[in-house]
């Protein structure tokens, strides 16, 4: 009888099915970041997230128990706003659990992502980074100076130099594609899965674009 056991333990564990909860840390550190940096980079931030700090040691227990490959998503508040040269771009405001949620998966795949783009694109890619071990306020920071560093150096080596930058590229990326490409990278496809039914839950049926105004995003 006790050689059945492992047998039957594993049997089990196959027979149940797949879900995606997040933990208690990873719940710490998505809220400390939306404290540090805001919620948007539109919107005032709204009164649930002060809510949520008040009320976190009886509100995270409910978080950890959401199985994030089935829960629903709230529709996102949009508005259009200006944009430069007369164009314009929806911006969004997710419900603050939602983002909350959102934040903390985004955050489980970062690294991994992050560690990809360091073997390849040093002092090439200067955009949003993730420091996993940084302050709240400093998990995802951009290069800015780093970046005009760069271009002033390019100047004395060329005789012209050009920028460009891809327009609505947010609400353009392909989701498919864009699951295909983290769930490589990160090799949690189950995680990806869940980011992917969040985004989609946003896009108004469609399978394009991500939420303009998030940090995460």
């Amino acid at each position: 009888a006790p050689r059945n056991e492992p047998v039957h333990a594993s049997l089990t564990a196959r027979s149940m099915p797949a879900s995606v909860k997040l933990t208690k840390v990873e719940l710490d550190r998505a809220l400390s970041y939306l404290e540090a940096v805001g919620t948007s980079d539109f919107f005032p931030d709204p009164f649930e997230i002060a809510a949520l700090r008040h009320s976190w040691d009886k509100v995270r227990p409910v978080l950890e128990n959401i199985d994030l490959l089935s829960h629903e998503p709230k529709p996102a508040m949009e508005i259009v706003a200006p944009k430069h040269n007369y164009t314009v771009r929806v911006i969004a405001l997710l419900d603050p659990v939602d983002l909350l949620l959102y934040t903390a998966l985004t955050f489980r795949l970062a690294p991994a992502i992050q560690a990809k783009r360091d073997t390849f694109q040093t002092n090439r890619v200067f955009s949003w980074r993730f420091n996993a071990g940084g302050l709240p306020d400093q998990l995802l920071a951009s290069n800015w100076e780093g970046q005009k560093q760069t271009l002033a150096s390019a100047v004395t080596k060329f005789p012209a130099l050009a920028t460009a930058d891809i327009a609505d590229f947010f609400s353009h990326i392909y989701l498919h594609r864009l699951q295909n490409a983290v769930a490589a990278i990160t090799r949690d496809d189950l995680a990806c899965r869940a980011v992917m039914r969040l985004l989609e839950g946003w896009s108004h049926g469609t399978s394009y674009g991500i939420p303009v105004g998030p940090g995460v995003s």
